[in-house]
Formats: structure tokens, sequence, C-alpha cells
């Protein structure tokens, strides 16, 4: 096996990971707290992400589809939280998962992905889209950015349009926000497997879908959520239900295990 000397060089700085950084990079940390999220091996979860990952198709085909629309695409970020969520999905076999925030539709996909792959589940999604009223001037990672209302949809576009079509079929989406519509589609859903927080990262909302949600996730169910740096509503909430917080950096994400 040839070792990358950025991997090797890593691992130096973080003894206590070197194995996994060694063969793995900096992704040998990620994938071992996710697997410490989805109470699953280490051995298990690795052989999870490496059926996917190193160029897969479905990466391709979202980067293509947001290459086409002019939306830019941060790989570094949203792919890592995006093949997270997809080795998620596929250790724990989830039958309902829960999306707030699709925008351009990246997690979507890759969720969606897992759910074909595994047979098994539906993805219940609320977006309130928030469309770009002229084309971007800041580059083209301007639209996948971090703010407070969310990130904006392509003009010409609707949410989840890099979704693919044969994905589709898993997938429930109704538009609007999620103070009106999470606690309606909580009351028709029972038991729920996943939830993923990805709609406006402020810490009223935040705490109000976290606090929506939670009597309804199942017993060994997760919480998730993008972006739990921008404010503390993420680690209050979990000290609030007494449960240890797990923090996937490197992906912007953390979770919680019911």
């Amino acid at each position: 096996m040839k070792l990358k000397a950025s991997n090797v060089a890593f691992a130096l700085r973080h003894p206590r990971d070197a194995s996994l950084v060694v063969l793995y990079g900096k992704w040998g940390i990620l994938l071992d707290r996710v697997a410490h999220l989805a109470g699953a091996s280490r051995g298990t979860t690795r052989d999870v992400y490496n059926r996917i990952s190193e160029d897969s198709p479905i990466e391709r085909h979202v980067a293509k589809a947001l290459q086409e629309a002019g939306g830019g695409y941060r790989a570094e970020v949203r792919i890592r939280d995006a093949y997270c969520l997809y080795t998620l999905c596929r250790l724990v076999r989830p039958k309902t998962v829960v999306e707030t925030g699709v925008a351009t539709g990246v997690s979507s996909a890759f969720i969606l992905k897992a759910l074909d792959e595994n047979a098994l589940g539906t993805l219940y999604s609320i977006d309130l889209p928030r469309y770009q009223t002229e084309p971007s001037s800041h580059g083209p990672d301007s639209s996948l950015s971090s703010e407070p209302g969310g990130p904006t949809i392509p003009l010409g576009k609707e949410p989840g349009f890099v979704v693919p079509t044969e994905l589709r079929k898993r997938w429930k989406l109704a538009l609007g926000p999620s103070q009106g519509l999470l606690p309606k589609l909580v009351d028709q859903l029972g038991e729920i497997d996943i939830f993923f927080h990805d709609s406006a990262h402020s810490y009223e909302t935040m705490t109000f879908e976290f606090e929506t949600i939670w009597p309804k996730i199942r017993g060994g169910g997760l919480l998730l959520s993008h972006d739990v740096d921008l404010n503390s509503a993420f680690p209050d909430f979990a000290a609030r239900v007494q449960k240890a917080p797990v923090f996937l950096r490197g992906a912007g994400s953390g979770g919680i295990r019911k």
C-alpha cells in the first residue's frame, strides 16, 4: 500500500489516531466518530465508506448538476457531511428519516442513495426555499455558504434539483417553514430513526426543531445537525437531554444517539 506523505505527517501530529489517519487521512478520525455515533465497529464503518468513496457515481452526479446550474460545489465541506449521512444511514438502516433544509439537495441525495441501497426507508424533507435573485458575483461557492437564512438555490432550479430521478421514489418533500410543518409531520409519523437539521441555523430554529423531534426519535435513533459550531443550540440541547454529543469535525456536523 502506498501511503500519502500528508497522511503520515498528520498522523504524527495526532498519535492517538495514527493508524486510522495513515490509512484514511483525516477521514480516519471522522469515520471513527461516525462508528461511535452509530454504535458500529470501526471495520464495518470503513467498509461502508470504502464502497462509495473515491469519486463515486452519486458524487459525480451531484457535482455535475451543481456545476451546470452555476451553483458551486464545496467538496471539502458538503461532501464530507454527505458521506457521513450516507454511512450513518447504511449502518442504522432507518425506516424513517426526517430532514429540515434541502436547498440544492446534496444531503438529500446521499441519504436517498443509502436508503435505496438498503432497500428500506423513506426520507421526509421540509424546506423553505431561498432563491438567488440574480446570478452570483461572489464566486462558485457562494450559493452554498452557511448563513443565518440557509443556502440559496440557483436561478431556474427547484429545491433538491441535484437528487437523481431514480432515487426520488423514497422521498416526500414538503415546502414551508419547519415551525409550521415539522409538528404536523411528527404527529403523522410513528417512531423516527434519524433526524437531520439543516434549515436556518439560528439558535431559536435549531432548538425548536430539536425539542419537537426528540420525543419521537426511537431509542438508539440519531439526532443529527449541520453547522453545530455556529451557536450553542446543539450542545445546550445535548446537555438538557443528558446525552453526550459527538462532533464530526471536518464535516461541520454533530449528532446525539438517543
